[in-house]
This record gives C-alpha cells, sequence and structure tokens, in this order.
C-alpha cells in the first residue's frame, strides 16, 4: 500500500503530461478540472521537482484555458499554503473575478507580492487585498500611498488591517479635508485617543460625542486647548487689551486648527466672545468692530450672511443661531424665528454672502446690502 501511496503521484503528473501534449480543448478542462486535487491531496504529496514540472505546465496553458475553469481553480486553491508560488501569482493577476478569492484569502501570496499588485495593478485589486485578515502595515503603507480614497477607507474598515503609527497620523490629518475617512477612522480600536483629539474639530457632531465617549479624553480638553492657546497668547505681554490677546489668541489657534464652523460655535458655546469675534474678522476680513456689531446685532439677516461667508453648514447655522441669540430678544425666542432665518439662509449662497461681506468691509454702513439682498430673494 506504501508503494502504491508514493507512487501515485507520479502517475498522475505523467497522465497530466500527456493531457496537456494533446492541446485540445478537452483535455486541458480535464488538466485544470483535477489540478488542484493533485496540489491540495494530503497523500503521496509533490516532489519539488513534480510541483516545479506541474506548475511550468500550468503557467504555459492558464492564458488559454477558459474563465470558469480558471475561476474554478482560484477557488480551489484559495486556502492553500501548499499552493506553487508561481501559479498563485498567475491567478492573483488574472481577472479581477478570478483573482479576488486569491487575492483576498490566499496564505501563499507574501507581502512582496502583495505589494508588488498593489503598485501596479488597478482599484478592484487594491480594493481585495484590503480585505485581507492580518494584513501587514507594509502592505498597509502601499495601498496608503497609491491615495485611493476607496481603497484607504475599505483599508480602515477592516480591523485585521494593521496601521503603522505614520499611516495613523496620515490618515487623521487627510480625514481633516476627506469626509468619508472620518468615521472609519474614529471606529478603529487602535486609534490613539491624541489622534481622535486632533479630529475633533472637523467632525460631525454626533462624531465628536463618539469621540468623547469611546477615548480616554477628558471632555473639557478642548476647553484646555483654547486655555493653552490665549495663555500663549498673553503671556508676551500681560497688559495687553482684550481684543490684541483674542487676535493672538486666534492667530496661534489658527496655525494648528482650521477656523472652521465647528471652531467657532465651540467659541460661542464657551463664553470666549473676544475669541469669536476675532476668528470671524479673521475669516472674513471683518475688522473687529463690524465683527462684533454684527454677532451682537438683532439683525438675523446679518449673522446669516456672515455664517453663510464662513462656509457653515445648515445644521451647523441652527445649532449657532440658537446659542448666539439663547438669552436674546423678549418678543420672539430663538425655536420661534429659526424657521424664518433658515429660509433665508438657505437662499443664499456662499458666494453672495462673500460678495456681501466684501461689500461691508468696504462699507460699515452695511444695511443697504442687506436690504438688496432681501429684495433679490
Amino acid at each position: 500500500m506504501a508503494m502504491a501511496a508514493s507512487t501515485q503521484p507520479t502517475a498522475d503528473l505523467t497522465r497530466f503530461v500527456d493531457l496537456a501534449k494533446q492541446k485540445t480543448l478537452d483535455s486541458r478542462h480535464v488538466l485544470f478540472g483535477n489540478i488542484a486535487e493533485l496540489f491540495l491531496r494530503e497523500n503521496g504529496r509533490l516532489t519539488d521537482r513534480e510541483r516545479a514540472q506541474m506548475t511550468a505546465i500550468l503557467h504555459d496553458l492558464i492564458s488559454e484555458v477558459e474563465w470558469q475553469v480558471r475561476r474554478t481553480l482560484a477557488d480551489r486553491l484559495k486556502d492553500s499554503e501548499e499552493a506553487p508560488q508561481e501559479l498563485v501569482l498567475l491567478l492573483a493577476n488574472d481577472e479581477i473575478e478570478i483573482a479576488k478569492p486569491i487575492l483576498v484569502e490566499s496564505p501563499a501570496l507574501r507581502d512582496p507580492d502583495l505589494i508588488g499588485i498593489v503598485r501596479l495593478r488597478d482599484r478592484e485589486y487594491r480594493l481585495a487585498i484590503s480585505l485581507r485578515k492580518n494584513l501587514s502595515e507594509q502592505v498597509s503603507d502601499a495601498i496608503i500611498a497609491t491615495d485611493d480614497i476607496d481603497a484607504i477607507e475599505s483599508l480602515l474598515r477592516n480591523p485585521d488591517a494593521r496601521l503603522s503609527a505614520q499611516a495613523m497620523e496620515y490618515l487623521v490629518a487627510e480625514a481633516q479635508r476627506i469626509d468619508r475617512l472620518q468615521r472609519p477612522l474614529l471606529q478603529r480600536s487602535d486609534l490613539p485617543a491624541d489622534l481622535a483629539m486632533r479630529l475633533y474639530w472637523w467632525v460631525s457632531a454626533a462624531l465628536r460625542q463618539h469621540i468623547l465617549r469611546a477615548f480616554p479624553l477628558d471632555e473639557f480638553r478642548v476647553d484646555e486647548i483654547l486655555e493653552e492657546a490665549a495663555q500663549a497668547a498673553a503671556a508676551a505681554d500681560p497688559g495687553t487689551p482684550m481684543a490684541e490677546t483674542a487676535r493672538r489668541m486666534v492667530d496661534a489657534i489658527a496655525e494648528v486648527h482650521p477656523l472652521t464652523p465647528a471652531l467657532l460655535t465651540q467659541l460661542l458655546r464657551t463664553g470666549r466672545l473676544p475669541a469669536l469675534v476675532a476668528a470671524v474678522s479673521r475669516v472674513t476680513g471683518l475688522n473687529d468692530g463690524l465683527a462684533r456689531r454684527t454677532l451682537l446685532s438683532d439683525d438675523h439677516e446679518s449673522i446669516a450672511v456672515v455664517c453663510k461667508a464662513c462656509q457653515f453648514d445648515r445644521n451647523q447655522f441652527a445649532t449657532f443661531f440658537l446659542l448666539l441669540h439663547g438669552g436674546g430678544r423678549k418678543d420672539a425666542s430663538p425655536t420661534s424665528l429659526l424657521p424664518k432665518v433658515l429660509d433665508f439662509y438657505d437662499e443664499i449662497s456662499e458666494e453672495s454672502a462673500k460678495r456681501i461681506i466684501r461689500f461691508w468691509a468696504r462699507h460699515p454702513d452695511y444695511s443697504k446690502a442687506i436690504e438688496d439682498l432681501t429684495e433679490s430673494r
């Protein structure tokens, strides 16, 4: 029995070589239909010489075999560590429908193989590789280096993909301008808390709440950052007037964080009106006096114009408006005023708002501009 088992692979190999020599479609179908069994059987494994000979035959014939046969072979070999490297690489570079099971699952592919495919093949191949279990930092780095946002997002959603510290920092910086990356980044268990905090200013309210819930951060860390910036600004000259101190504070913050609607809202929420005025002034080009006058006035359309020019979205503006007028006029509550103000806000384009802001900057008496804008609605 032992002798029969030891000679079986050689007999099979001889039969397959004969099939390959026949060069008929049927013979090649038989060859490829049984080849997986030859490589994957546990008893009577191929010798290195036999494996090399069989791989060479497959290499010569694989491009001539129909799609379905190659697809079946890829399915059979995708889980095997014993599958020949050259054959696996051929299948991994085949049409994506054939390559995908190999790219996603084959343990026979090594990091250099995967990195080469990431660099040389198109998006569908990178997407497949991004789904692999236990993906190394080196392969993840190669995917990130392509700047393929679809593949990067898929990579971030793969909990088994390992990311280097440098890759994390780069992706957090990219997420400040690419919204799609924010949620999958924040949902990763390996994202350091300090990097999550860097995203705080740029994400939605729901994601900010997620940051505070999911990461070991003090809820008042945001205020501490602002206080540190204020102290740094005031340290140069303790006698500096408040407006100048606020301006320096805003300048210091702007070096690290863009003056986003989220940041402006946070300044308002925490009662830092001088800093808010300085920030609005810096973003819009209005002088401090005009910025303050607009923010503190009952002219709701003016506030809408400023917020539109500062690129608030509709929900951000509603929050800002309610905070700004929380203790305002007695004849109408901010909530009752909000629908009308939002209607106005929706009809103003960002371009129109910036045009009006430029007019205000040149002409401090800007009431006519508001009237013109209202009449043009």
